[in-house]
């Protein structure tokens, strides 16, 4: 009887201890796979998130997991944190072709929710280049040319620049002596400086851009087209750049010490004058960085 007692005991011990060291007998957690299964099928949003985020945990980079998280953030607004993470996926080496196009729609989406319509496009296109027939992504970017007509050439192409374009526009360095500029789409009616409404966006974002410059300085440039005389033209522009140099100063609280504006009349044609919209695209202001 007492051996029989002892051999149970033996037994029980060896199976407690199999169950807990023995992978084959205990139960095993899910795998990422598992978890982001679970995650797309949870209603739950804080739940969904939460089940992404162990998939992680056991592997980083895994571009599903990154891309769905990063989706859940967007869906709640966090939008640095979306684009974080959609930014990962894409470098995750583990990220297929296919799920790539998804990425770029995800940060576009993304982006453009913070009305950064330069980045917006810049990631719509390059998943429309391995998605070339992606309906939804189409129709969010013809309403937002429709939206914005005034920041879009003929051939569709985005020209608004947010703030971020605006800032790396701002960094560049082009060689020596040559200062880092950014061209605006904000033009001018013939014969006129007054700035457009439809424009208000585009000087919102040079605001916010200029106002993150440290002690920088910066020269609005005012230019016109080739109709008229050099003397009149060269008064025309420097009331130009000073409109716009008022306007940031009443509107945006940037002071004038380092704002400066000049004229430059016809001398500096953006292109030559064929078509009414040539002579548009002349009446135009520019802004260049002058010092750090």
């Amino acid at each position: 009887m007492k051996n029989h007692q002892h051999r149970a005991q033996v037994f029980a011990a060896i199976l407690i201890f199999a169950l807990c060291c023995c992978p084959v007998l205990r139960a095993e957690s899910p795998s990422p796979k598992e978890l982001i299964q679970q995650g797309l099928s949870e209603p739950d949003s804080a739940k969904k998130a939460e089940l992404f985020e162990q998939a992680l945990q056991l592997e980083p980079d895994n571009p599903y997991a990154l891309n769905n998280l990063a989706t859940c953030f967007y869906e709640q607004g966090n939008q640095a944190k979306a684009q974080e993470l959609f930014r990962q996926a894409i470098s995750s080496p583990k990220t297929t072709q296919g799920l790539s196009a998804e990425i770029y729609f995800g940060l576009g989406d993304s982006c453009l929710a913070e009305k950064e319509i330069t980045q917006a496009w810049k990631y719509y296109q390059e998943g429309l280049k391995i998605q070339p027939d992606d309906e939804a992504t189409k129709k969010k970017m013809d309403e937002t040319r429709r939206a914005n007509p005034q920041y879009f050439d003929a051939d569709g192409n985005c020209l608004f620049k947010d703030v971020k374009a605006l800032k790396e526009e701002f960094a560049q360095t082009r060689g020596a002596g040559i200062k880092p500029r950014a061209l605006l789409k904000i033009e001018f009616a013939f014969n006129s400086d007054a700035i457009l409404p439809e424009y208000d966006s585009q000087i919102d974002a040079l605001a916010k851009a200029l106002q993150d410059q440290g002690d920088s300085a910066f020269t609005i440039e005012g230019h016109t087209d080739s109709k008229g005389t050099e003397t009149y033209n060269q008064k025309l522009s420097e009331r130009r750049a000073e409109a716009l140099k008022k306007r940031l100063s009443a509107r945006h609280g940037l002071s004038a010490d380092i704002l400066r504006s000049k004229g430059f009349g016809k001398s500096k044609p953006l292109c030559e004058e064929k078509t009414d919209d040539d002579a548009r695209r002349n009446r135009r202001v520019e802004v260049v960085k002058e010092r750090k």
